[in-house]
């Protein structure tokens, strides 16, 4: 009996979101099924291509690629995110 290769990663449901010149280039990058789920988390496919360029580049393991992911969605945030603690004695009234 023969057994049958593997794909480069599982077929699950996430991959599914990726457009196919997304997963073309995390197949050519030889990137893991964890380095495609972080990428879920941008939405535009261009923002996508250039951070598994930018991950190829500097050799970003899961974790630093995770990090990486989320920096660029704070710098592409509209909103500021409100500081974790107010400065004490500040007032806006004059």
């Amino acid at each position: 009996m023969w057994e049958r290769a593997s794909p480069p990663w599982p077929t699950s449901f996430g991959f599914l979101r990726h457009s196919p010149p997304v997963l073309e280039a995390l197949r050519a990058a030889g990137l893991t099924e964890r380095h495609a789920r972080a990428l879920l988390k941008l939405p535009q496919e261009e923002q996508k291509l250039a951070a598994i360029a930018v991950i190829v580049e500097r050799g970003l393991t899961v974790a630093r690629t995770e990090r990486y992911i989320e920096e660029l969605l704070a710098q592409s945030c509209p909103y500021p995110r409100p500081p974790k603690h107010r400065t004490c004695g500040a007032s806006s009234v004059a």
